[in-house]
């Protein structure tokens, strides 16, 4: 889990990676639902995705990017590869 490497920090490392977090550096951009919204919707007439996974799909189709998976998620990934996307399911 995700959280567990956080309770292994000291309480100034933990507020310095949360802060670092919240905080993302000016090359990272957001997306903006407004503008994902349509397609989000758009492709969940397509395939039968939750609302994260859809948004996920709908981000990577959007930024023509690859995606990187930490669990398994077989209905997306069908997806992005239906959408001609590529993903990669780390160790």
């Amino acid at each position: 889990m995700l959280s567990s490497h956080f309770a292994k920090l000291t309480e100034g490392e933990r507020i310095q990676a949360i802060n670092s977090l919240i905080e993302l550096p000016d090359e990272i951009e957001l997306l903006s639902l407004r503008h994902l919204g349509p397609a989000i919707g758009r492709l969940r007439s397509r395939h039968l995705l939750n609302l994260l996974a859809a948004e996920a799909l709908a981000a990577a189709t959007a930024l023509e990017a690859d995606v990187f998976l930490s669990a398994p998620s077989p209905k997306l990934e069908g997806a992005l590869v239906a959408e001609g996307r590529r993903w990669t399911r780390l160790p």
